[in-house]
C-alpha cells in the first residue's frame, strides 16, 4: 500500500477489505493464540470473549491505517494490540466480581 490515500468510497472500501481487515484478523489470530495460553481459566475466558466479541473494534479503528502510507501493517499490529488489551480490561472491569475501586483503578493504570 502506498502513501497515497483513497480519494473515493469505493477505493477506500478496496484497501480496507483487500488489505486491512485481513491483516487485522491476522493480528487477531495471533492474540487468539497468546489468549489461549493464559494459565488462569476466568482470565483466558474474558481475553477470548472479547477478542471474539469486540473485533469490530479493531476492524473500526484499523482503518486508520490507510493513512499510513507504507507502515501501514505497523500501524495495524499497534492499533490491534491497544484496542484487544483496551477490550480486555474492559471486560476484566465489567464482568469482575469485586467492587473496590482500588481493583478498577489499578486496571486501568496497567496501560500507562
Amino acid at each position: 500500500m502506498t502513501a497515497h490515500v483513497p480519494h473515493n468510497a469505493v477505493h477506500l472500501m478496496y484497501k480496507v477489505y483487500r488489505r486491512i481487515f485481513p491483516a487485522v484478523h491476522q493480528e487477531l489470530n495471533y492474540w487468539i493464540e497468546r489468549a489461549q495460553a493464559i494459565p488462569n481459566d476466568e482470565l483466558r475466558t474474558q481475553a477470548l470473549s472479547s477478542i471474539e466479541d469486540k473485533t469490530f473494534h479493531c476492524e473500526g479503528g484499523s482503518i486508520y491505517a490507510v493513512l499510513a502510507g507504507d507502515n501501514w501493517k505497523d500501524a495495524i499490529r499497534f492499533i490491534v494490540a491497544y484496542q484487544t488489551i483496551s477490550d480486555y480490561l474492559d471486560n476484566l472491569c465489567d464482568r469482575s466480581t469485586s467492587m473496590d475501586p482500588t481493583d478498577f483503578r489499578m486496571l486501568h493504570q496497567s496501560m500507562t
